[in-house]
């Protein structure tokens, strides 16, 4: 699983998630999905929402985490 996050907008949080290791610029890659729902879908992504814009994540099995900054998402 992996996401970043941009800064919010008017009707965005600014989160974009997804699953899989390849990231696609298709505007029908990403599917809209309400914040309550994330608990029932992808509970495991739950607690790095919290991060403020500008970061990623990307965790896996065997307990893989990473999280970092990237100064780039903040200039889209």
């Amino acid at each position: 699983m992996s996401g970043f996050r941009q800064p919010a907008t008017e009707n965005a949080s600014g989160w974009y998630l997804w699953c899989g290791q390849e990231f696609s610029r298709d505007e029908k890659f990403f599917s809209t999905l309400h914040m309550e729902q994330l608990r029932e879908y992808l509970p495991e992504v739950v607690e790095y929402l919290d991060l403020p814009p500008g970061f990623r994540f990307l965790i896996g099995g065997s307990n893989y985490e990473d999280v970092w900054f990237d100064d780039e998402l903040l200039k889209l």
